[in-house]
Formats: structure tokens, C-alpha cells, sequence
């Protein structure tokens, strides 16, 4: 039953330790004083001090239980967990004879609240009260009493030791996955800025002015990787406005060979979220694995449902040949990422003629990122 305490970061839940101390010190005083039922004369005032009393000690055991776990963590005795539970068995133990020296006397309330003298014939001779053996019967009641009290909160323990763990796999696994997604960018970007540059050149010598346009667009585009390349969630309008701009970019390359349309509602834009890149990606993938020419021009329509708060691509197929099968890294790496931030899983359509990437928009309050 010992605990490993793994990280500091871990922290102990106090709030709900105390509020199952509160919830269950009746039940278990119900439990202690379940004698008094069975061997009792049945006196009401019995009962409902007897009970009262015993829900009291419940609740001053759980208080020893509690703090001495405050200790352990405190000092950082991960290791000695059994110490805890040893140590807790003489201080409630001092505590039920403090209160049975407390409330002695024929009228008193004992933890087991039943004299001995009142039982059925099995015990002719029963001990005086006070006695050592009047006093085994309710410390060793109140023994396991504690034990179940050291049971409840090492359950609780390590139910949120085993939530921690997994929060803290899901963040590794989001590390893991953006540094990969970097990995990626990484390969792309330079031969993306070798072919912008090498286009800058030929617009500044033919139109200063598309140079100058094309230019803006270039900078806002490595602008937004600066700004945001670290970042897991990006407004969906930062990130629709870097397709814009790489859309707009890409036409200029390719001419009448490619088209495009945005249809997304300004509310929408304004208020919803997205992986970094969600969008970009799908877009770029388009353009990757379709042949664009002028007698067969790609189409690439982003569009909103804002009913169900989502956003699909969609790209007429002209699937280049030769390449063969398609990796789908990008698309994976994408669907993993939904998967690590509880998300939906994305809705990937082919239907011979036009694919389809839906992905969900997560809405700002929902996300700390």
C-alpha cells in the first residue's frame, strides 16, 4: 500500500481528503457503534450519544491521519510511508484513552459504549470498567476504524497519482509531437523561402508593385512562425490569415492554375481556436500531391459549419503521377495532435473526385494555451 511520492510537482488533494473524512466519519461511526444495536438495551440516549461520541473520535482520527501525511510530505519521507501508518496506531490509540478517562462512570460514553456486565452470559465475571481488558474490545475497534481511514486515503492517493501520470504522459506526448511537427517545418521552410525569394527576384525585375505585395505577404507569413512557433493553439483568424497569405503566394507562382475561397464567419474567426498550422497544412498537402495546370486549375475551398464549430478543406483530386503513396505524416501528425488535446478525431472524405479534412475549432475559453 505504500505510496511513491515521483515528483514534487505532485501534489496531495487536502480538500478532498477532508471532504471524504466528513462524508464517511458518520458511516464509520455507525460501524463502531454497530454493538450497541446488537448488545444494547436500545436507549435512545444511548444510541445517539454512543453515535455522536464515535463519529467525533472518527473525525479526530482522520485529523491524525491527515496531518501525519502533511509531515511526511513535508519532509520528503516518500520512502517511509509504513512509518506513517505505525505511527498513527499509538496516537489514536492515546486518544481513545484520553477520552475514556474523559467520560468515565455508568452514564459514559465509551468507544464501545456497552458494558460488559449487559452481555449475554458470556461473561459471568466481567472485568470492572477501566480495566485493561474492559479497554482491548475498543482500541482494538478503533484500530480498524484507522485502518480503513488509511485505506480510504491511499485510494485517493493513488487515483490521483495515476491522473497526474497521465497528464503528464499527455504533455510529454504533445512535446513530443510539436517537436516532431517542428522537425517538419524545419525540412520545409527553406526550400519554401527558396522558391519565395526565387520569385521576389522575378516580380521585382517584371512588376515592382506584385513584388512589393508579394513581399508583405512573405513577411507577415515568417512574422506569424516567429510569433507563434512555439505556441500548441492559435486564434483560427491568425491562423486563416497565414493561408491567405500562403494561398495568395502560391497563386502568384502558379497563376490560373490555382484557386481558392475562404468562407468563414467573422464571429467564428474572432472566437475559435486551432492547432498551429491545422489549416496551413492541409492546404499545403493540397497543392503537394495534385498536379496544378491551367486546363485542370486546383480549387481549394476553405469552409466554416459554424452549427457544429468546424472548418473543412476541400481540393478537387488531379493527383500527380508517379509519387505513389502519399506518407500522410502531416495528416497524422495533425490527428494526433486533436487526439493528445481531447479533441474529435478529423473526418477525412475521398470520394474519387474531391477530398475533404474536417477539423474541429476549439473555442477560446476552453483552452489555456
Amino acid at each position: 500500500m505504500q505510496v511513491v511520492y515521483f515528483c514534487l510537482m505532485f501534489e496531495i488533494p487536502y480538500r478532498k481528503i477532508i471532504k471524504l473524512a466528513l462524508v464517511t466519519s458518520p458511516l464509520l461511526g455507525i460501524f463502531g457503534a454497530a454493538p450497541i444495536f446488537v448488545f444494547g438495551r436500545g436507549e435512545l440516549t444511548r444510541i445517539s450519544s454512543g453515535f455522536l461520541a464515535l463519529t467525533l473520535l472518527v473525525i479526530a482520527f482522520w485529523m491524525v491521519n491527515i496531518v501525519l501525511l502533511r509531515v511526511w510530505d513535508k519532509m520528503l519521507w516518500e520512502k517511509k510511508q509504513w512509518l506513517r501508518y505505525v505511527c498513527s496506531i499509538p496516537i489514536c490509540i492515546a486518544i481513545l484513552y484520553l477520552v475514556t478517562q474523559l467520560l468515565p462512570g455508568e452514564g459514559g460514553v465509551s468507544m464501545h459504549n456497552v458494558r460488559l456486565r449487559d452481555l449475554p452470559g458470556n461473561f459471568p465475571n466481567p472485568p470492572p470498567l477501566g480495566s485493561h481488558r474492559m479497554f482491548l474490545m475498543p482500541a482494538l475497534q478503533s484500530q480498524s476504524i484507522n485502518a480503513l481511514i488509511i485505506v480510504f486515503i491511499e485510494i485517493i492517493l493513488l487515483r490521483e497519482r495515476k491522473l497526474f501520470i497521465e497528464s503528464e504522459n499527455a504533455q510529454l506526448k504533445i512535446a513530443n509531437l510539436e517537436a516532431r511537427h517542428g522537425l517538419l517545418k524545419q525540412q520545409l521552410h527553406p526550400h519554401f523561402l527558396f522558391n519565395s525569394l526565387s520569385i521576389l527576384g522575378a516580380l521585382i525585375r517584371r512588376s515592382p508593385t506584385d513584388a512589393e505585395n508579394y513581399l508583405e505577404r512573405l513577411s507577415s507569413l515568417l512574422r506569424f512562425s516567429t510569433e507563434n512557433d512555439s505556441k500548441t493553439l492559435v486564434k483560427l483568424e491568425d491562423e486563416v490569415e497565414l493561408c491567405r497569405n500562403y494561398l495568395e503566394m502560391q497563386q502568384v507562382r502558379f497563376g490560373k492554375s490555382l484557386s481558392f475561397s475562404v468562407d468563414i464567419p467573422k464571429e467564428m474567426t474572432q472566437n475559435g481556436r486551432v492547432p498551429v498550422y491545422s489549416i496551413q497544412l492541409l492546404v499545403e498537402n493540397a497543392i503537394k500531391h495534385n498536379i496544378l495546370t491551367t486546363e485542370q486549375p486546383l480549387n481549394i475551398a476553405i469552409v466554416a459549419d459554424p452549427t457544429n464549430y468546424k472548418i473543412t478543406v476541400i481540393n478537387n483530386l488531379r493527383k500527380k503521377n508517379g509519387m505513389g503513396t502519399s506518407s500522410g505524416l502531416g495528416l497524422s501528425n495533425l490527428s494526433e495532435r486533436y487526439h493528445l488535446l481531447g479533441q474529435e478525431p478529423l473526418e477525412v472524405t475521398d470520394n474519387g473526385n474531391n477530398y475533404f479534412v474536417t477539423l474541429k475549432v476549439l473555442a477560446n475559453e476552453s483552452s489555456n494555451h
